[in-house]
């Protein structure tokens, strides 16, 4: 997610917190083998999906990163 690609994931807690369906990655419900693979072809035929939603899936992340989120907790602290 880091690094620019969109994630596709599993639709458990945590997962379905962080990535938003066909915005920076795809769930799927686990055991769902066609799923899976039917997403990941998507992202592997469509570069500009690719990559659109690897910028979104990156920018979601830099919210949890340890400089935006250490002030926070800081400041709850004190």
């Amino acid at each position: 997610m880091y690094m620019f690609l969109p994630s596709v994931s599993t639709n458990v807690k945590g997962h379905e917190d962080l990535i938003i369906p066909g915005k920076n990655g795809y769930l799927y419900d686990y055991g769902d083998g066609e799923k899976f693979c039917a997403y990941v072809r998507q992202l592997l035929a469509d570069r500009k999906l690719r990559e659109a939603m690897g910028e979104a899936v990156h920018n979601s992340v830099l919210k949890y990163s340890l400089e935006n989120v250490f002030p926070r907790i800081v400041s709850l602290i004190e």
